[in-house]
């Protein structure tokens, strides 16, 4: 699948100065596939190396279905280590983070 650019998949103003912030602008082959998938309410497992775009494929599509007039926890995601908790809460945090009352934590067990 060929490189789509992320400003096609039409984010809110404040994500899309998020991954900007970032410096994305092509959307991994991850990205491209389950955005679109993830957008639909379709459940999707994807197994793909470190650094192929998961997180913010899901972590997009997370912020988008979040109501920010809530105050109670609406999303959970699950990383099977502490490093990729910490790394997700980051990115989604970094994508996220213009958008009033957004709040992301991790929970993990150790140091």
């Amino acid at each position: 699948m060929s490189k789509k650019p992320l400003r096609e998949f039409d984010f809110a103003p404040e994500v899309k100065a998020g991954i900007d912030e970032l410096g994305y602008e092509l959307a991994t082959s991850v990205q491209s596939e389950c955005i679109p998938l993830l957008r639909e309410g379709s459940d999707v497992a994807v197994i793909s190396p470190r650094g192929s775009g998961q997180t913010l494929a899901y972590g997009v599509v997370a912020i988008e279905r979040v109501d920010l007039e809530q105050d109670l926890t609406q999303c959970l995601i699950v990383c099977p280590d502490r490093e990729r908790a910490l790394s997700a809460m980051e990115e989604i945090y970094r994508i996220g983070h213009q958008l009033e009352n957004l709040t992301v934590g991790a929970i993990h067990r150790g140091a």
